[in-house]
């Protein structure tokens, strides 16, 4: 019998937590070996689109290059600009639907392309133990993006419990909770630098959220900053 995911002190609403698990089950269809991302768009809680990441429609995606690293980000179309393709493809509308993601933080690109969808607000589920320092810069501007656009998210970090036999979900409000201290580049000053930045974002994310945020102060990158 599948485990079942159990939600804990995050994502109380139980649509929340069908399209989370149905954005997670869509991540496994990925061939890609080493980041599985699932993505779902959500209107009225009706699911109007999926998708999950990979090579485009007809482009092989086995032997070497799924495996390259370098050759693989070259070709790989992700989750959330896949549900884009495919509702463009079947004549769906996906305007001011809800967005939830799994298995990695949106892209700036990505970010980009959602936001044209009119969202009306954006879940992110990240799995245990996933490391996300490679794409730090990237997302440090979509959140900048997010709150200029004034769309809410929300970002979770996905743990195991061998006691409960199950998964909880931890609400994302500290960068800590975004980076994972072990790679040696966020040990530098240059890594602390990036932490002050999305602790800057975040704390005016959660302003906004809370209805709290005056008149929006950018948190633009400093020039040279990466």
């Amino acid at each position: 019998m599948a485990r079942q995911p159990v939600f804990e002190n995050a994502l109380r609403n139980q649509w929340d937590r069908k399209w989370i698990v149905t954005a997670e089950h869509y991540s496994e269809f990925s061939y890609d070996p080493s980041t599985k991302v699932g993505a779902v768009f959500v209107k009225d809680d009706i699911p109007l689109v999926q998708g999950y990441n990979g090579f485009a429609r007809g482009v092989i995606d086995s032997g070497g290059l799924i495996v390259d690293r370098k050759e693989k980000i070259l070709r790989t179309v992700h989750a959330e600009i896949n549900c884009i393709c495919n509702a463009a493809a079947n004549g769906i509308r996906i305007q001011g639907c809800k967005v939830y993601l799994y298995g990695m933080l949106m892209c700036s690109q990505c970010a980009g392309a959602v936001l044209q969808t009119k969202p009306t607000h954006i879940t992110v589920v990240l799995p245990d133990g996933k490391r996300v320092a490679k794409w730090v810069d990237s997302f440090i501007v979509s959140c900048e993006m997010y709150q200029q656009a004034r769309v809410e998210y929300d970002i979770y970090r996905q743990h195991w419990s061998e006691s409960a036999g199950s998964y909880w979900y931890e609400s994302v409000t500290n960068p800590e909770d975004l980076l994972d201290y072990e790679e040696a580049e966020y040990v530098d000053g240059e890594g602390r630098d990036r932490l002050f930045l999305i602790r800057q974002l975040l704390s005016q994310t959660r302003r906004f959220q809370k209805g709290l945020q005056g008149p929006f102060v950018s948190c633009g990158l400093p020039e040279g900053t990466f």
